[in-house]
């Protein structure tokens, strides 16, 4: 299933034909079956606190997709978060979309240039946060004295990034081993395994020196 997916019907046509699905790490909305995810919303509510305790004024979060659901729940906890600390969401946009693959690191200096007081910044993916280095880098904007960048991410060169990268990390192998299990289970036919079973997992913030000194 893909950032953009919206169409169920190919997902449809399996079930009408009795093959399981599982959906996990991600959930299609409005789309009914089991699935094994992590505990976005209070991802998003995570991040925000980390930055604001680190003494950002004005972070923000920058998304690869409106039409995914986990997106959509670690903005949403993030806002919820920094909404009620700060009372900005009426004057400051809390959400970027950075949905073009191909031009990520212009989308990412555009966005500073016409924002010069973002001092924090949640990447939703990996790639946002790497390009968000770069452009740092080559804009001679320290990190993380002037802007902190925190993302969600299970890159494992994370601690090795100059600065090292502050994440938070999705437990994958766990996920996947939930999802073979249950899919395993409805193939075996073993239980009953309802379209509305929701496994949640939790994710972890490992903090590092892009949002710390």
């Amino acid at each position: 299933m893909s950032s953009e997916t919206r169409d169920t019907a190919h997902i449809s046509n399996l079930k009408s034909k009795n093959i399981p699905v599982v959906f996990f790490d991600r959930e299609l909305e409005g789309y009914e079956a089991p699935k094994v995810v992590t505990n976005d919303y209070e991802c998003g509510e995570l991040a925000a606190r980390h930055l604001l305790e680190k003494g950002c004024k004005f972070p923000v979060f920058l998304s690869t997709s409106d039409a995914l659901a986990i997106c959509q729940n670690r903005f949403s906890g993030f806002a919820n978060v920094v909404g009620k600390i700060q009372n900005k969401i009426a004057t400051n946009p809390f959400v970027i979309n950075c949905s073009n693959d191909r031009d990520i690191y212009d989308q990412i200096v555009s966005i500073l240039d016409k924002l010069p007081g973002i001092d924090g910044i949640v990447a939703s993916v990996e790639k946002l946060a790497i390009q968000t280095l770069l452009v740092c880098a080559e804009k001679g904007i320290a990190i993380p004295e002037r802007i902190k960048v925190l993302a969600f991410s299970t890159l494992e060169t994370a601690p090795l990034l100059n600065p090292s990268l502050t994440t938070i990390s999705q437990p994958a192998f766990d996920i996947g081993k939930h999802a073979a299990e249950i899919l395993i289970t409805m193939i075996e036919k073993k239980k009953h395994i309802t379209d509305h079973y929701k496994m949640v997992l939790s994710s972890s913030l490992n903090i590092r020196k892009s949002t710390t000194q």
